[in-house]
């Protein structure tokens, strides 16, 4: 992976001259120094720690030994876990400072006004104890140290100095006018905040506060606010920083420019866009290659290989795509497929396009005959999903047995009814307030309850403990409470913003928060909380 490149914005020029006031431009770091009554210093401290330690209650913790330089390597190798291209460019960046810093003792360094603090321990007064400058010609160098304000400072401070100069240098080039947002994240960085307590999404949001608009995780440079998180706070999807040169992924020996990456939760590559749609080639179980059209992206299992359902273009055949007739082996028959392909982990045939009747074995040991249409076959070849053109008998997740009629059946993989058209008398606890029945279609959740149904005729349902009249098709939680629905009538309903009017027929989504039941637009909601 690339590292970040941190560059330095320069300002100004270098007057200097030995028990003077030096330097008149460039960018500082400051101390809140105390002295006593002969002017000799009684304690310093970075002004990054004071604030955070008096005024947010954060503490630094830079390691309990070695020298300034071995605190920054503790700092950062921290960091790593968290934001490992930002760490890598600072101790870049850090290993430097030595070779670039000139210490003059008996000076006093000109107050760059950049730091915008807003309190001060009595008796104690802010001093620029470094100048980060331009480099004008090849004796110069980019720091200038006060030598006698440096060593009053203990290894820890020492070390936060650098931290502030090589942050502050990546914060003036996004164009950071003082360095208030330098020192909250200089704060953060070097206390036990960051430790294994500290999710992904805090260190994104930190980020995202102090006005850095990028940020890397799992080897990706992603675009500050464009990410989205698991509920334990580790990335579930992103989108990739143009500012970066990490967007390019090797995959199955074809290389693709990436815009977005997925992820599961343990942190494994579930997929990714590329930025131009393209044919890509997917080897099988059986060693034969397809030419998918994936549109442009690609899904995966956890172990790499392909998952998606994909547009089948052909089969590779000595590097070049043959569009004849392409054929695959179910349950012994050899059936002619089309339009879409999807694989199994391990490489073998999931969805397919079938182009004839078939007589298969569902995944529950029945047969059934089978139209035209897609498919998809668990890996011992049982029909998992189809169009029956025949009665089916199922069992719900429950034990139960029901019958249910040519359509669209799903099992899932434990053979149990996942969708089918069926008749079904069910009583919810959860939130009717009378028997249903319901009829067509109806989906469930892997635990057993109801995620989608139609009720025959009008139901009552109760909604922070009153009851409203709904219709039409509606939608569960998986713990049982409704999701979606409508109603004949108007009806008034808690809301995020307040109270809302639904009116007659208006589909309305519910999510549970603090233990009621809030009303949001179907349109706004719907893809982030129930697809």
């Amino acid at each position: 992976m690339k590292h970040i490149i941190f560059a330095v914005l320069i300002f100004g020029s270098l007057n200097s001259f030995a028990g003077g006031r030096v330097g008149n431009g460039g960018n500082g770091g400051d101390g809140v120094v105390c002295r006593n009554p002969d002017k000799t210093i009684k304690s310093a401290e970075l002004l990054d720690y004071y604030e955070a330690r008096t005024l947010r209650g954060i503490h630094a913790d830079l390691g309990n030994s070695g020298n300034f330089q071995q605190r920054i390597e503790f700092v950062l190798k921290r960091l790593e876990r968290l934001d490992s291209e930002r760490a890598q460019g600072y101790l870049k960046a850090a290993q430097n400072f030595m070779s670039e810093a000139l210490f003059q003792p008996g000076i006093v360094l000109t107050d760059i006004p950049d730091s915008d603090h807003m309190s001060l321990p009595v008796g104690c007064a802010i001093e620029q104890v470094i100048i980060q400058q331009e480099v004008k010609f090849p004796e110069d160098k980019r720091f200038l140290v006060s030598q006698d304000l440096w060593n009053a400072f203990d290894e820890s401070n020492k070390a936060g100095i650098v931290l502030h100069e090589m942050i502050y240098a990546e914060a003036l080039k996004l164009g950071h006018r003082n360095s208030i947002h330098t020192r909250y994240y200089n704060s953060i960085i070097s206390s036990k905040r960051i430790e294994s307590e500290m999710t992904p999404q805090e260190m994104h949001d930190v980020l995202k506060s102090v006005g850095f608009p990028t940020w890397s995780h799992y080897g990706f440079l992603f675009d500050v606010g464009s990410v989205k998180f698991y509920p334990n706070g580790d990335v579930e999807s992103g989108q990739l920083s143009y500012r970066g040169k990490t967007r390019y992924i090797d995959w199955k020996n074809q290389k693709f420019e990436v815009r977005h990456v997925y992820f599961f939760e343990d942190g494994k590559l579930r997929g990714f866009n590329f930025i131009d749609s393209r044919i890509i080639h997917v080897p099988s179980k059986s060693g034969r290659i397809f030419a998918l059209n994936c549109g442009n992206l690609i899904e995966l299992w956890p172990n790499g290989e392909f998952a998606g359902r994909c547009g089948l273009e052909g089969e590779v055949r000595n590097g070049e795509v043959e569009k004849a007739n392409i054929y695959i082996s179910v349950q012994g028959q050899r059936l002619k497929i089309s339009k879409v392909f999807g694989m199994w982990d391990d490489g073998s045939p999931r969805f397919f396009h079938s182009e004839e009747t078939l007589n298969l074995e569902l995944a529950n040991h029945t047969r059934a005959t089978f139209s035209p249409y897609n498919m998809e076959i668990d890996k011992s070849e049982l029909v998992l999903f189809g169009f029956s053109q025949n009665n089916v008998d199922v069992t719900l997740l429950n034990g139960e047995k029901r019958v249910a009629t040519a359509g669209n059946i799903r099992l899932f993989s434990n053979a149990r009814l996942a969708r089918g058209n069926i008749d079904l008398y069910d009583k919810w606890p959860d939130g009717s307030a009378q028997p249903a029945k319901l009829s067509g279609y109806t989906e469930f959740w892997e635990n057993g309850k109801i995620k989608k149904a139609s009720p025959k005729s009008y139901l009552k349902w109760a909604i922070n403990n009153r009851n409203v009249v709904l219709i039409g098709s509606l939608r569960f939680h998986q713990n049982g409470k409704l999701a979606r629905g409508q109603s004949p009538y108007p009806l008034t309903l808690e809301g995020h913003e307040g109270s809302r009017v639904w009116e007659v027929n208006k589909e309305f989504c519910l999510i549970e928060k603090n233990g009621k039941d809030i009303s949001y637009g179907c349109e706004i909601i719907w893809k982030d909380y129930y697809d």
